[in-house]
């Protein structure tokens, strides 16, 4: 991204539900790089709420004034909807806040890369292995504790019963269904 703030910016909304095609647009009068600091869940959704700063930018914006294309609409969809701006290095966008100035009727809407946004807010590959039970070094699966084995299947099996604690045995296992046989 350049150093100079950028003047008369086209930016293109993004359908992120689906197809990613562009469903709108609408022109950001100014946009200027600078450190965008936002509230997120840093490490995945389970995280506690903390704050974040990473490089973005800002889109200074015309309000709803007749015969001006209007950002006021990004501004709703913070969070929400990504952004293509083509003048940038960084392509995709996501709007983390929006404030108004009524005095002038401009809004600003910070953003920050949606791939930065992705990888600060997301659980990490290891974390998400070792929640679904394989050892991310190896790419193996991870035995649950003897107590909690399935005695037909050999231990893929976690057995439980309802009320917590050691092997139910009269529970099917999830993996063999109580067949002792392991799809593969």
């Amino acid at each position: 991204m350049s150093s100079n703030n950028m003047r008369r910016v086209l930016v293109r909304i993004v359908d992120n539900n689906g197809s990613w095609t562009e469903v709108g647009y609408t022109i950001a009068s100014e946009v200027i790089p600078r450190p965008v600091t936002f509230r997120t869940r840093v490490g995945g959704p389970d995280a506690p709420p903390s704050e974040a700063t990473l490089d973005g930018l800002a889109l200074i914006g015309e309000g709803g004034k007749e015969g001006h294309l209007s950002i006021e609409p990004i501004a709703m969809m913070v969070g929400r909807q990504a952004l293509k701006i083509e003048r940038t290095t960084e392509l995709l966008w996501l709007p983390v806040t929006a404030h108004r100035n009524d005095l002038v009727d401009l809004w600003t809407i910070e953003c920050v890369p949606l791939v930065s946004w992705f990888r600060l807010s997301q659980r990490r590959d290891d974390d998400i292995l070792r929640l679904g039970g394989i050892d991310a070094e190896t790419g193996k699966i991870r035995l649950p504790d003897p107590a909690e084995r399935c005695v037909r299947c050999g231990g893929y099996g976690r057995v439980q019963s309802p009320f917590g604690g050691g092997a139910a045995h009269g529970l099917a296992c999830p993996v063999c269904q109580g067949s002792g046989k392991v799809p593969r």
